[in-house]
This record gives structure tokens, C-alpha cells and sequence, in this order.
């Protein structure tokens, strides 16, 4: 087996590996942090693009040539890359070191005064996240919280919070309220979601089941066996598995909130 040979046989094993570590991540502070501020957002943006640089060209080059694309069509399979590779190797490295000065400082329990609860929008997608501005120390912080905080912080005054400090900003990992008041809140900012985007969800689904419709009945190459799969439509398969999983968890914090939480 020769080099070229060595490296594609790990690809799908390192995008594999890739996806599940920023899964990781990504369920661990949203389990671990209640609140944050990015405060090294831009400066781990330009680490993030020298980690991600080696990624970034090799997968140019790699489609590139696979695809015969001409000059322009490298320079999107680069901008495509580089953004995709860039913000997530970002994502993980400020909330992986947010997680492990959680896991190694101490925090310090603090009853706050809430100034203001935020919604902060993306166009048409919905809450993209919640500001929350409190005082502390005479101070006004404000921190991000998840979009969900907004429906169980909206009307309170003082709240009881375990705050902590760390390279990355200042966080939050607890917030003092039941876990059946905030199983409602994620309840509402589901409804709030599928609502604003229950037509672009239904285009998807449709969209799907016609490809799947269009595979079966209407194959390009009547008579011939199905081509292998390859790399690319193996990380469509593997970005979908991941979307049916965040999916299930939806449905089941819809049956928590609809059968257990209510009647705790």
C-alpha cells in the first residue's frame, strides 16, 4: 500500500472521529454550561485556521481532483473547507477549554440581580441564543445563555448561580431552578422553532423522500448494480445519523415534559 493509498483509508475514520469528538464537546457544554462569554472569540479564530490549515488543503486538493474541477472550482471546494473547518475547530477549541477549567477550578456560589433578559435573533431561523445581563459585584455582566434560557429567566429578579472564571471568559455551570422549569422552557423553544421553520423542514422532508423515491423507481442507469458509495455521500449519511439523533432527544424531552415532569 502506497502513501496515497495509507491516507485514504483513514479518511473516514478521522471525519469519524472528527465528528464525534465536536459532538462530545458540543452535548458536554451544553450539559456543564448554563451561560459563557466568548471573550477570546477572534483570537482563537486565527489558531483555529492555522489547526485547520493542513485539513483545509489536503480536503481541497481531494475533491478537487476527484471532482476535475477547474481553477474555480478549487477555490469553492477551499472557501467551503476553510469555513466549515474553521468554525468548528473553533467551537471546540474555546468550549473544550471552557470544559476543562470547569473541571479543574473552583466556582464560587453567588445570588445576582437580574438587569435584563434578551432574545437574540437570527432572521428567520428563531432564537439563536439568550443575552443575560446581571449584577455582580456592582457590575453589569452580561453572558450568553442558550435560546431556551429566555422562557425560564424572562421573569426572574434574582437568580442563585455557581460562577466561575476562565481564560476563555467568565461562565456559568448551574442556575438554580427546578429541572422541571427548564424541561418547560425547552419545551416552548422547540414549539417556537418548528414554528418559525416548519415550511423550510417540510421542503427538506420532501426533498428526501423524492431522492429516496427517485433512487428506487427511477434508477440513472436502469439494469447496472449502484455504484459504491463514497466519501462524500458517506459525511451526508453521517451528518444525517447525527441529525436523527438530535431529533430522538427531542422526542424525548417531549415525552418527559408531556408525561413525567408534569406529574412529578
Amino acid at each position: 500500500m502506497n502513501f496515497k493509498d495509507r491516507l485514504r483509508s483513514i479518511e473516514l475514520p478521522f471525519i469519524i472521529a472528527y465528528f464525534t469528538l465536536w459532538i462530545l464537546i458540543y452535548l458536554s457544554s451544553r450539559i456543564v454550561l448554563e451561560m459563557a462569554v466568548d471573550e477570546k472569540q477572534s483570537t482563537m479564530l486565527i489558531w483555529a485556521a492555522i489547526a485547520s490549515f493542513p485539513l483545509v488543503i489536503y480536503g481541497t486538493l481531494r475533491a478537487g481532483f476527484a471532482d476535475k474541477s477547474k481553477w474555480h472550482g478549487f477555490i469553492g471546494y477551499y472557501l467551503m473547507f476553510s469555513l466549515f473547518g474553521i468554525f468548528m475547530t473553533q467551537y471546540m477549541l474555546i468550549q473544550g477549554k471552557l470544559l476543562y477549567d470547569v473541571a479543574v477550578q473552583n466556582e464560587v456560589q453567588r445570588r445576582v440581580q437580574i438587569k435584563e433578559v434578551k432574545r437574540v435573533f437570527s432572521r428567520r431561523s428563531g432564537s439563536n441564543h439568550t443575552a443575560v445581563t446581571f449584577i455582580l459585584d456592582g457590575k453589569p455582566i452580561t453572558m450568553k445563555a442558550r435560546a431556551y434560557a429566555y422562557f425560564y429567566l424572562q421573569d426572574k429578579k434574582m437568580i442563585d448561580i455557581n460562577f466561575g472564571r476562565s481564560d476563555m471568559g467568565d461562565y456559568v455551570t448551574n442556575i438554580a431552578l427546578s429541572s422541571g422549569d427548564k424541561a418547560h422552557a425547552r419545551w416552548l423553544h422547540l414549539k417556537d422553532f418548528v414554528y418559525r421553520l416548519k415550511y423550510i423542514g417540510l421542503i427538506i422532508l420532501a426533498m428526501i423522500i423524492g431522492g429516496l423515491i427517485k433512487a428506487r423507481y427511477f434508477p440513472a442507469q436502469p439494469g447496472k448494480p449502484p455504484q459504491k458509495m463514497g466519501l462524500w455521500k458517506m459525511t451526508a449519511i453521517i451528518m444525517a445519523i447525527l441529525i436523527t439523533i438530535v431529533i430522538l432527544l427531542y422526542i424525548g424531552l417531549w415525552v418527559y415534559v408531556t408525561f413525567i415532569a408534569n406529574y412529578r
